[in-house]
């Protein structure tokens, strides 16, 4: 109608599909994969992906088990736009989809619709990629993740890059804050798609081991970005903050037919020596762990459908570990620290051993090595321990994609979450009436979303129980994930050495980047760091 107007049209413009060669004035491709913005510099077109990188949704029973794909669904993305910013000829991308497509209906509350495939609910409440989004579209890039602690009278010199095409970082509101209490605001000049330095006026020196909170307002009012940047020199990751020893006096071994146990005063460990799986370890007479070590390599599963249905209303968890173990051979003796246990046998799915090394200063180390006996795409690569019902909080630090999240996001980078969401749990569609909660409380027979969702590039997460006793596993450099569920009257807590963002249909193309496909002969292991604790407070860790 207004020839003045360029004309888009999806005309997947490279390829054997490209709708009958229409040349509209922007061309336009849908999923055009992590390649995209390679590919596009060969079109001579404006280019726009009329979708890409679509949110994990098809994958209903990955996602009924894992929140935390949504989570992982964010580094991929990042990665994808950055690359498409990068391509002069790309003007941009949408995203599949703004909402949920999901919807209760009356009289008896069937759920229907395409999926739950937006970073917003059917509610409007934020979801986990809602964030990732903002964060990877934010026109504020931070160059500086950790400053240098000023000399007296000198400013903090925090790096930043300007995406913004028309305003200056001048016009904005930017409000900071110390964790030593300071607070203030600051401004530089740094032009449209320019890099600059943002002083901050610290007013005295600021030590190290303090956090510099940074929040970007726009002129409108809104919040643009926030970040959190450490200042001085990296404090160690394995501060683990309950270090001292559960066992107390050297440990003792006894063993027979039946079982092997380790005891110290507190502190007694009972192994059945027919399977080489843990009956149980107490410290003071209470029960932490009832089960494991269980090797687990979670195939990835992209089923579920693409639509809801009154047929498809409950989505299994997929949450299996090995399958057929038979155990043969299980060696225990005292070593000049602690206990060795030794313990080989074959699954299913892959033979090998794993090795528990009990110390007299309280920590348990678990090595395990195994070769695989069949194909295997896993998702999810680790080790499995069950531990009585009551243990129902999750505690972490981890590292994350980003210096700051909301702290109802299920991957903040420390928190606390429980079992027990408090309120009923939802449905395929998340809650059938207005919820009066954030997303990440919403929960299933597994647990709270918050508390199932894996965590990943852990430094520590310990699962506990309301007098203070817990597990806990140490990952010091961020090389570790964990996983937890309710299972009946149990807590299972998966310690994992891999993690991936799952087997979406739409997305596979950006997650099998960090694919490890196993074959016969292939081997997985790893070495675990756990310890038991008490008088664990999950508020103030």
């Amino acid at each position: 109608t207004d020839p003045s107007r360029p004309v888009s049209f999806h005309d997947q413009c490279w390829g054997a599909y490209n709708n009958a060669g229409s040349t509209a004035d922007i061309a336009n491709f849908h999923y055009p994969g992590p390649d995209g913005p390679s590919q596009a510099s060969q079109v001579s077109r404006p280019l726009l992906f009329g979708e890409y990188c679509h949110l994990n949704a098809y994958n209903r029973h990955e996602l009924v088990t894992d929140p935390g794909l949504r989570d992982a669904w964010g580094i991929p993305f990042q990665a994808m736009w950055e690359a498409m910013y990068a391509d002069p000829g790309i003007l941009g991308g949408a995203l599949w989809s703004g909402i949920d497509d999901t919807f209760y209906l009356p009289p008896d509350s069937t759920a229907v619709g395409y999926g739950t495939w937006g970073p917003l609910d059917g509610w409007r409440r934020e979801k986990p990629e809602y964030w990732h989004i903002k964060k990877t579209y934010s026109p504020i890039k931070l160059l500086t993740p950790r400053a240098a602690v000023p000399r007296e009278g000198e400013a903090l010199a925090i790096e930043l890059e300007n995406r913004h095409d028309f305003t200056d970082i001048e016009e904005m509101d930017i409000r900071w804050s110390l964790s030593d209490g300071r607070t203030g605001t600051a401004t530089a000049t740094i032009p449209p798609r320019q890099r600059g330095v943002l002083r901050i006026p610290v007013m005295g020196p600021a030590s190290g081991n303090q956090v510099l909170r940074l929040e970007f307002h726009s002129p409108l009012g809104f919040s643009v970005d926030s970040f959190e940047i450490p200042i001085g020199n990296k404090a160690k990751a394995t501060d683990f903050p309950r270090r001292e020893s559960t066992i107390q006096g050297p440990l003792g071994l006894a063993q027979d037919r039946d079982s092997v146990t380790v005891t110290a005063e507190g502190f007694r460990l009972e192994l059945d020596a027919r399977t080489g799986r843990l009956r149980s370890v107490q410290i003071h007479d209470r029960t932490i762990l009832t089960g494991g070590p269980e090797l687990m390599l979670l195939p990835l599963n992209r089923e579920g459908g693409t639509q809801m249905t009154p047929a498809s209303q409950e989505f299994a968890s997929f949450t299996q570990t090995c399958t057929g173990w038979e155990a043969e051979a299980v060696e225990a003796k005292p070593t000049a620290g602690g206990v060795s246990i030794r313990i080989t046998g074959t699954y299913d799915q892959a033979a090998g051993e794993y090795a528990l090394n009990i110390r007299d200063s309280g920590a348990i180390e678990v090595h395990y090595r195994f070769t695989c006996r069949e194909e295997i795409a896993p998702r999810q690569i680790g080790l499995v321990f069950s531990l009585p019902e009551e243990f129902g909080t999750l505690t972490w630090r981890r590292r994350g994609q980003w210096s700051a999240y909301p702290k109802d996001h299920i991957g903040r980078l420390e928190g606390s979450a429980q079992a027990v969401p408090g309120h009923p749990l939802s449905g395929p569609a998340g809650p059938s009436s207005p919820p009066l909660w954030p997303w990440s409380q919403d929960g299933n027979a597994l647990g709270s979303s918050d508390f199932r969702s894996t965590k990943s590039y852990l430094e520590w997460a310990v699962l506990s129980d309301r007098d203070g006793y817990g597990f806990a596993a140490l990952s010091g450099e961020g090389e570790k994930h964990v996983r937890c569920w309710v299972s009946g009257n149990a807590v299972r807590m998966l310690v994992a050495d891999y993690s991936n963002a799952g087997a979406e249909r739409f997305y596979v193309r950006h997650a099998q980047g960090g694919y490890r496909p196993l074959k016969p002969g292939s081997e997985v292991y790893g070495t675990l760091h756990l310890r038991l604790v008490s008088g664990w407070d999950p508020d103030q860790k």
